[in-house]
């Protein structure tokens, strides 16, 4: 192998103020029965699924006004704005384009039957380069939609969407235009060092671009993302982004994949905080269906920018140096949070492969269980330890299927009904905290409805559109 390694850091920021700050002209809203439309509003995206609403704010007016003005409805559930963090970030590149020997890391090669269908991994992120030679036979195909006929073929409100979808640009083409969600796509592929590749498990990787070149993002992008996976039978979602604002819509979005049985993977965090006393979301939702994950070193210590939280942070996986692939064919290394949450998220599809029966409850019962126990975590992560893959694996063989749904009791008031800019919660620097990266060097990185369609509101829209204010980032 001969390579040219160049390493920096990635520092992903945030000022004090960007916790008060909010795009000037946008909210989120939640109605409890059909909406009457004010004039100061005009739709942007509907979620009829989910009872929400996107609105830009007339000229004149103001998210604050507007907020205060909504809260007086009795018909609105929640309404918050759209907070803003800002990213500062540097890469350089690895020329590595190594030939990989395939291998079974866990012992379990022959999983289910070829037959069966693949178990789909949702890759929330920055997009996939689909392209990749280690990805391009794993990446979902949407064989109900006929490519470039023009034409929602399967009648799920996406054009052509063969590939999953880029929520940023609207349209069919979910390339990675950053890197970030092309390195996590290669840990759940299987990608371990520079010359290995574990190749076991049905599975197909759903590429859910929601996350621009910058690695930033929008609530509503995060939103519509989900929701795409949910309606195509994700069954596992990796999520290795998040923000230090608390969001009611994507709880409640979070909540259709807990009743709907899908499992929730999400990067802890790279603050160094305990996101007990300090919450971050989405990670520091209690579904019974969301895994929290922590980055632990080789050593097996907790690696010094992770969060941690006895209640918030579930079990901690490897995320320091960690090798996978990136755009162009290449391969590099990354450190975080969001490099250890698609190990876990790999171990859940293997998990779900090995029985296709048990839920994904059961999953994240049997990875906390299994995880082997450092007396340096218990205090601050739940399960008390470090995924044990095979372990867990195992333990998924000869788990008997128990259809049992832990409860879960949604919220029913609104997380940002105390919003007020000049008192806004201060959680810290928010994203991919200090990462090593690599990558390749030539990167570069409404009318207001109707009254006839408000009617209809909850069954039978969805207009697409992008909200541009970004509020997430890469972890």
């Amino acid at each position: 192998m001969k390579g040219i390694i160049i390493f920096t850091t990635i520092l992903i920021t945030t000022s004090l103020e960007a916790f008060a700050a909010h795009t000037p002209h946008e909210v989120i809203v939640k109605y409890k029965t059909a909406p009457i439309f004010s004039k100061d509003l005009k739709l942007h995206k509907l979620f009829p699924e989910f009872k929400m609403m996107a609105f830009k704010i007339h000229e004149g007016s103001t998210v604050e006004a507007t907020m205060d003005k909504l809260k007086q409805d009795p018909d609105v559930e929640f309404v918050e704005p759209n907070y803003i963090l800002e990213a500062t970030s540097f890469r350089f590149s690895v020329f590595d384009k190594t030939a990989m020997t395939a291998n079974d890391t866990f012992g379990v090669s022959t999983l289910s039957p070829a037959q069966q269908d693949p178990i789909l991994v949702a890759v929330v992120d920055t997009g996939v380069d689909y392209m990749h030679p280690i990805l391009q036979n794993r990446i979902f195909i949407n064989a109900k939609e006929i490519s470039g006929n023009g034409k929602d073929d399967d009648g799920n409100g996406f054009i052509d969407d063969i590939q999953g979808w880029n929520f940023v640009t609207n349209t069919n083409d979910p390339m990675d235009d950053h890197g970030h969600g092309t390195h996590v796509s290669g840990t759940i592929a299987g990608v371990k060092s520079p010359t290995e590749i574990d190749m076991s498990g049905n599975f197909k990787i759903m590429p859910l671009k929601f996350l621009d070149g910058d690695g930033m993002g929008t609530t509503l992008d995060a939103i519509s993302a989900i929701s795409y996976g949910l309606q195509m039978g994700v069954k596992v979602f990796n999520n290795s982004w998040g923000g230090g604002g608390t969001s009611r819509a994507l709880h409640d979005v979070v909540t259709q994949t807990y009743q709907k049985g899908a499992l929730f993977v999400v990067a802890a965090g790279n603050e160094s905080t305990d996101i007990d006393a300090t919450p971050s979301y989405p990670a520091s939702f209690e579904h019974p269906n969301l895994l929290s994950i922590a980055a632990s070193t080789s050593l097996g210590s907790l690696a010094w920018f992770s969060n941690f939280g006895k209640k918030s942070v579930d079990v901690a996986a490897p995320g320091v140096s960690i090798y996978s692939s990136m755009p162009n064919g290449m391969y590099g290394y990354m450190s975080g949070t969001s490099m250890a949450t698609p190990y876990v998220s790999r171990v859940a599809m293997l998990m779900m492969d090995q029985n296709r029966g048990i839920s994904s409850f059961q999953v994240k019962e049997i990875i906390m269980d299994t995880a082997t126990f450092v007396a340096e975590l218990d205090p601050i992560i739940a399960s008390g330890g470090i995924v044990d893959a095979s372990k867990a694996i195992l333990e998924a063989q000869s788990t008997v299927p128990d259809g049992v749904i832990p409860p879960y009791t949604p919220l029913t008031t609104s997380l940002s009904s105390e919003y007020d800019p000049q008192n806004s919660v201060d959680m810290g620097p928010s994203g991919c905290g200090i990462i090593t990266t690599s990558g390749p060097s030539d990167w570069t990185g409404g009318n207001t409805l109707s009254l006839i369609l408000v009617a209809f509101f909850f069954v039978l829209i969805q207009l697409p559109a992008r909200i541009q204010v970004s509020w997430v980032n890469v972890r």
